[in-house]
């Protein structure tokens, strides 16, 4: 009978898991080398590689040849055919989202705003944030809300999630129209990305309209493009 081995087994096995899925330990940090899982767990090697070739089938961790074994990065994937929050997405996913808001307030809609959104220069909420999945840093937004329509937001609601927030007054995005350009970021944006300057960043611009063809918002967001894969789900009319 092997119970005693597969008791080791399971017990690094489920620890690391454990450990991986707590963010005891975080994405892109280097598990201890192979020789000290031996001597935490007092197993042989070839219990803690088993253990370990499983953490990475499951795609928690990964081998990099010559560096070590480290947690594997989680890709925020944002699936574009419906406006489903920041918060939500990453929900979905299993990660903890976050926000940075670097400014809040009530503006005169500029001029550029006014143009994309087919407005006159009414009032809207003027949000700069900072997006975070599982403390990394995955967007920087600028955003405009509509007053009008999305009603009075507070930074408590810029921190969190604005859509979740107007939701809550039955106000949906309906109608939406988004365009993506590939860039090198500038130093500003490179500096709230956490990159080097001429990274390449995708940049987004988001805009919606509710279902009686109010204008809701319009978001410019920079992706850091190590962390955000875009994927488009079409149905046949």
């Amino acid at each position: 009978m092997n119970d005693g081995v597969e008791f080791k087994y399971q017990q690094v096995y489920k620890d690391l898991k454990k450990a991986i899925e707590l963010g005891e330990l975080k994405s892109g940090e280097q598990l201890p080398a192979e020789e000290k899982l031996v001597e935490k767990y007092g197993v042989s090697r070839v219990t803690v590689r088993n253990a370990l070739d499983n953490l990475v089938e499951l795609g928690l961790i990964e081998r990099m040849r010559g560096k070590g074994t480290f947690v594997k990065k989680k890709v925020l994937e944002k699936k574009m055919n419906s406006p489903i929050s920041f918060t939500e997405t990453n929900q979905m996913l299993g990660n903890v989202s976050s926000s940075k808001v670097l400014e809040f307030k009530l503006i005169k809609a500029p001029l550029f705003v006014v143009n994309y959104l087919d407005v006159n220069d009414d009032m809207v909420w003027f949000v700069r944030r900072i997006r975070y999945a599982n403390n990394m840093v995955v967007l920087y937004e600028e955003s405009y809300w509509m007053e009008s329509v999305c009603g009075e937001l507070t930074i408590d609601d810029a921190m969190n999630s604005i859509l979740g927030k107007v939701a809550q007054r039955n106000v949906y995005p309906h109608l939406g129209r988004q365009e993506f350009v590939a860039i090198g970021a500038s130093d500003d944006i490179a500096h709230h990305l956490e990159v080097a300057d001429d990274f390449p960043v995708l940049m987004s611009k988001m805009s919606f309209r509710t279902k009686d063809d109010k204008p809701m918002f319009l978001a410019v967001n920079y992706f850091r493009t190590d962390r955000i894969t875009v994927s488009y789900i079409r149905t046949a009319e």
